[in-house]
């Protein structure tokens, strides 16, 4: 089994995911979160977002960007 085959087992196997970004994100990371969590709540998972900085005035305009926000984990399957 390769290691996107192991990834892809942990994603199908996970009901609720919390994507976290690193400090001080720039617009790739905040559009590569928006962008997976997306594709997961297209599979019917729920996904959020989470961001312990908060985003720029720029990043602000991004569609979705409003869903950043620091988060304490609660019920995440996946992290």
């Amino acid at each position: 089994m390769s290691v996107l085959d192991d990834i892809r087992d942990v994603l199908d196997r996970s009901r609720t995911l919390l994507l976290v970004s690193h400090v001080n994100p720039d617009g790739d990371t905040i559009g590569a979160a928006l962008g997976l969590a997306w594709a997961l709540r297209s599979r019917g998972k729920v996904a959020r977002v989470s961001c312990a900085d908060p985003l720029t005035p720029g990043l602000l305009l991004m569609p979705g960007a409003e869903e950043f926000a620091p988060r304490t984990l609660t019920d995440e399957d996946c992290v």
